[in-house]
């Protein structure tokens, strides 16, 4: 029998299926002991604890289908209006600005490191589910833009 308690689920559902799957993956991975490297990200500043592949915290959610975490309060708190900004106030989110500052997508420049590359793609999935119809040039144009900006205003702020 359906009745209201039943929709109420399967109408809720619905947003927590990329965690759930995330989430059996990872138990998966975990009795089949192949654990993949990097199951543990940071996010860049101490805003959010992060707890490796532990999904039972609630503060954490899983990015896509990747192994990259960030606090869920934090991400729900970012700019929905516009892709440019969701995407570079994700980038900060998971990087943090002093490392989006010293990189580079692609690792090339005097002394720049490479952005980690599955970081880089959970952003661009994410910005792609949020935003239908995103093409990944233009998001990878705004993180280079972000650790441009970044570099810039780390470079005149006085510290």
């Amino acid at each position: 029998p359906v009745n209201e308690e039943t929709l109420a689920f399967s109408h809720n559902a619905q947003p927590e299926m990329p965690r759930l799957v995330a989430t059996m993956k990872t138990a998966l991975d975990n009795i089949s002991g192949s654990s993949s490297s990097g199951s543990c990200s940071s996010s860049g500043h101490g805003d959010s604890q992060q707890t490796g592949r532990n999904t039972g915290s609630n503060d954490l959610m899983f990015l896509g289908n990747s192994s990259v975490q960030v606090s869920t309060r934090l991400f729900h708190r970012l700019g929905n209006r516009r892709m440019s900004l969701f995407a570079q106030e994700l980038a900060t989110l998971i990087f943090g600005k002093e490392t989006l500052a010293k990189s580079t997508l692609t690792g090339k420049g005097k002394t720049a490191e490479t952005l980690d590359p599955e970081k880089v793609n959970a952003i661009i999935d994410t910005v792609r589910e949020k935003f239908p119809g995103t093409e990944v040039s233009a998001i990878r144009a705004l993180l280079r833009r972000k650790c441009n900006n970044e570099r810039y205003t780390s470079n005149v702020t006085p510290h």
